[in-house]
């Protein structure tokens, strides 16, 4: 799964500590099992690239994560999915900076299917990248607005723990909670967040 993950770099200890220090922090604890951490998390993306994939032929949001110098990672969701699970939740609005919202999303298939026009803009939290959230849908709405001028907007909101449902595969799920769980750690190697933090919010691998 080559095309999907390459992260032979992010997952070691000496790429975290290299993280770190660049920027200018230091390193306060280092779990004796990080090691076995990180090759748990490896493994389970193994066994991920042999977990069967439903196709689905329905519009797909997918966007690439870079991490670490030459590492990345691709995340894809399933529009349908992620629209029902919306309305399921009555979500209530939230404003946010409308330059935290990129609407030069990857959709497939590349088709009229996919450009379905909604005035409702969501997105799903995403607390490991620098803007911390992903436009998931309503970006015509996003690109009329910033036409505009305008500078924030109302958007609903899908946490980790529910846009994770609309990921189109394991992978993808197991890829998220693993990016998320490295900010953990680094934040406990740094001493931001204690061991009983720490423990407390890991999204489980599995």
């Amino acid at each position: 799964m080559q095309d999907i993950y390459k992260l032979d770099e992010f997952l070691s200890v000496e790429y975290m500590k290299k993280l770190l220090r660049q920027n200018g922090r230091k390193i306060v604890h280092t779990p004796s099992n990080l090691e076995d951490i990180l090759a748990y998390y490896k493994h389970q993306l193994k066994e991920a690239e042999n977990s069967p994939f439903i196709v689905d032929k329905s519009p797909q949001i997918e966007i690439k994560v870079p991490v670490g110098n030459n590492d990345f990672y691709k995340m894809k969701w399933s529009l349908s999915k992620a629209r029902y699970l919306t309305e399921k939740n009555n979500i209530e609005p939230e404003e946010i900076p409308l330059n935290r919202l990129d609407p030069s999303l990857k959709l497939f298939p590349d088709s009229s299917t996919a450009e379905v026009v909604n005035e409702k803009i969501f997105i799903a939290s995403y607390p490991p990248i620098p803007v911390k959230c992903v436009l998931l849908d309503g970006r015509n709405e996003v690109l009329k607005l910033k036409k505009k001028g305008v500078k924030k907007t109302e958007v609903l909101v899908l946490h980790p723990s529910e846009h994770m449902k609309a990921m189109s595969g394991d992978v993808y799920r197991r890829l998220f909670a693993i990016h998320f769980n490295h900010s953990l750690l680094c934040s406990h190697l740094c001493g931001d967040l204690s061991i009983e933090d720490l423990n407390e919010r890991l999204f489980p691998v599995y």
